[in-house]
C-alpha cells in the first residue's frame, strides 16, 4: 500500500482504514468489499496500528522532507544550469564594455580630427579673406595708377598737339589727339 501513497492506521469508527498522502480517509473494508472479520485476519488488530493523526503527522514528516530535498535538488539543477548562462552573460558585457570603450575612443578621435579640419578651414578662409582684401587694394591701386597713366597720356598728349601745333603754326597743319 505504502508503494501506491496510502498508509494502514486505526480508525475511528472502523477498524483499519488507509490514509492518502493528501490526507484523506478511507474505508478499507469498504474500499476492498471485504468483511472486517477477513481483513483483520490478514491485517492484524486494528489497536496495532497508529491514529490517523498519527499517520498524517508522520506522512506530513515525509513529504516535508521529500518536498525539501525536492525543492534542494532542483535549486542545484537550476544553479549548475544557470552557470553557463551567467557565465555566457558576463563575457557578453565585457564585451560589450570593451566594444564601448573602443567606439567611445574612435568617436574622441574622429572628433579631434573635425576639430583640427575645423581649425584649419577657419585659419584657410582668414587666409583667403587677407587674400582677397590684398587682391582688392592691389586692383584699386592698380585702377588708380592705370587712371593716373591714363591722366598722364593726356596730358602728354595734349602738350605734344601744343608743340606740334606751334612748330608747324607756319605750314598750316593743326593736329588733336586721339582721347
Amino acid at each position: 500500500m505504502k508503494e501506491r501513497g496510502y498508509y494502514a492506521a486505526k480508525g475511528d469508527k472502523r477498524g483499519h482504514v488507509a490514509v492518502d498522502v493528501f490526507g484523506d480517509v478511507y474505508s478499507l473494508s469498504r474500499q476492498l468489499q471485504v468483511k472486517k472479520d477477513d481483513l483483520g485476519n490478514r491485517l492484524g488488530k486494528p489497536e496495532d496500528l497508529p491514529s490517523v493523526s498519527e499517520v498524517k503527522t508522520e506522512i506530513s514528516g515525509r513529504l516535508s522532507d521529500f518536498f525539501k530535498n525536492y525543492s534542494n535538488e532542483l535549486n542545484l539543477q537550476h544553479k549548475r544550469q544557470f552557470e553557463p548562462l551567467l557565465a555566457h552573460k558576463q563575457k557578453q558585457a565585457a564585451s560589450h564594455r570593451d566594444e564601448r570603450s573602443k567606439q567611445d575612443a574612435l568617436q574622441k578621435s574622429c572628433q579631434q580630427q573635425e576639430e583640427i579640419k575645423r581649425s584649419e578651414r577657419a585659419v584657410l578662409q582668414e587666409k583667403i579673406i587677407e587674400l582677397r582684401g590684398a587682391q582688392l587694394e592691389e586692383r584699386q591701386a592698380l585702377v588708380k595708377e592705370m587712371s593716373h597713366l591714363k591722366g598722364l597720356e593726356q596730358s602728354q598728349s595734349v602738350d605734344e598737339s601744343e608743340q606740334f601745333n606751334e612748330r608747324n603754326k607756319d605750314q598750316g597743319f593743326d593736329w588733336e589727339p586721339e582721347i
